[in-house]
This record gives C-alpha cells, structure tokens and sequence, in this order.
C-alpha cells in the first residue's frame, strides 16, 4: 500500500510540473508555419489531454516579435519555454533578432530560405535550395509523391498531420539536428550556419 502511494505521488508530482510548463510559439507567418503548429497543437491535446499548453500567435511584425513574446511571457507564467519561428529571408535585422533573443532566454527557430526546408526533411533529405521558389517546388514533387495527392497548398489546414502520416517525424528532427552540428564545425562560419536552418 504504502509502495502504491508513493508511486501515486511521484506521477502526481510529474502531471503538475507538466502542467506548468507552456509553449508560446510565435511566427510571423499567417499560412504555412501557423497551420503546422496548429496541426501539433491538435496532436499534443489529443495524446496528452490538457498537460501541455501551446499558443500560437501569427501576424506579428518581426521587429516587435520579441517585445511581443516577453509581454505574453509577463502575462502567463506557464509560458516557461518561448520559440519564435520565421523564415530567415524575410527578417531584415537577423542578427540582432537573434542576439536580443539569447539574452532574454528566448528561442529561435529559423527556415532557410523557407519552412518547407523542414518539412522535407519528414520524407528524405532536407531539401538545399536558396531560392524559396524553387524550395518550394520541389517539396510539392516530394510532397505529391509522398502523400499521392494531386498538389501542395501552403494554406493546407492538415499539413501537420499529413506529414506525420507519410513521412517521419524523428528522422526530420534527427536530420536538422544533423545538419546544424555539422555547419557549427570550425570548418564553417556563423554566416555559413545562418545561411541553413536550424528547424
């Protein structure tokens, strides 16, 4: 009984830090990088009931993304653990915004040169383009392959889970991972790393 107890208490201590940590994503982005995380919103609910809490805002200028996520951390406490994420072409003060974040324990998740970058890394290999035209062209190749579906709309309400149905979610995570720790070498330069993704 009293062995019973303790395991009791031990998962009840677990499912309070749990619910006291929150995720505050906040993307710059209103189509694509918004309807994924919604998309891993829905998936986290429905596995973990209510134990983790994420709240994606979109349409938030990037010179103000920072201001904006402090704020909302003032605001919540459970909002613990902050990712900003956007596509690195489209922030004109990259660096800073990088910097100010570090200092105030924020993180960043940037796409080079567009978040379809990421996504492929779900099917095969991240795809290494520097125009966002051509990224994208050959994730909707990949993604119609993949999937069997006749196109790729970047307003896809289910992007998060067609791709978790079809593709890998751990091998696109491993491979990003990869990737950085391979450009963060002493054999590459911080512009070199800027210039891939860290997502």
């Amino acid at each position: 009984m009293g062995k019973k107890q303790s395991q009791d208490s031990r998962n009840d201590r677990k499912t309070r830090k749990i619910r006291q940590s929150g995720y505050l994503v906040v993307t710059d982005t209103e189509k694509t990088e918004r309807l994924y995380f919604e998309g891993l919103k829905t998936s986290v609910e429905q596995d973990r009931a209510d134990n983790l809490l994420l709240k994606i805002y979109s349409k938030k200028d990037t010179n103000k993304m920072i201001d904006f996520a402090l704020s909302e951390r003032n605001k919540e406490p459970r909002f613990r653990e902050i990712w900003l994420v956007f596509d690195k072409d489209e922030i004109p003060n990259f660096n800073e915004l990088i910097d100010t974040a570090k200092a105030n324990d924020i993180n960043v998740g940037w796409s080079n040169p567009c978040f379809e970058v990421w996504m492929s890394g779900y099917f095969a290999s991240p795809i290494m383009e520097i125009s966002s035209k051509k990224c994208c062209e050959k994730f909707e190749t990949l993604f119609t392959k993949k999937t069997g579906l006749k196109e790729y709309n970047k307003s896809e309400k289910d992007i998060y889970h067609l791709l978790n149905k079809y593709g890998n979610e751990r091998k696109a995570v491993k491979s990003a991972k990869q990737r950085y720790l391979y450009l963060s070498t002493e054999k590459w330069s911080t512009d070199s790393v800027e210039k891939w993704s860290t997502m």
